[in-house]
């Protein structure tokens, strides 16, 4: 999908000048998921112009959706957890904006254990 975009836009070129090859890029900011085929934000990248509380989400999204697929609804501490790790080297979102996150992308409906909104997978970041 990135090669497409950056033909589209006319990018490719001067992409490849200015990074090289397109795979090392990719593999610093991303891992493959062999259980869904899809490629995932690395925890420990933090793209360029991201804005935390769509880092946040995306992160958010990411857990609730690995959970309800290996069966174990997520609590809210080890979501929590969880954006800790990813956000190691920034500061975490405020609690009302994680529980604001929480709730676009998770619902909850114990009272304690979180799965994705809709039983969806994860959203795109950008």
């Amino acid at each position: 999908m990135v090669i497409p975009k950056l033909l589209e836009a006319g990018l490719l070129r001067s992409f490849s000048k200015q990074h090289g090859d397109l795979v090392p890029v990719l593999t610093s900011l991303f891992d493959f998921d062999d259980a869904t085929g899809k490629w995932n934000l690395r925890e420990d990248a933090l793209p360029d112009g991201s804005k935390d509380a769509d880092l946040a989400r995306y992160h958010i999204a990411r857990f609730l959706s690995r959970s309800h697929r290996e069966g174990a609804p997520a609590a809210e501490t080890e979501i929590r957890q969880y954006l800790s790790r990813a956000f190691k080297h920034n500061g975490l979102p405020s609690d009302k904006t994680f529980k604001r996150l929480l709730h676009e992308v998770g619902t909850c409906s114990d009272g304690s254990h979180w799965l994705p909104k809709n039983n969806c997978s994860q959203g795109e970041l950008f």
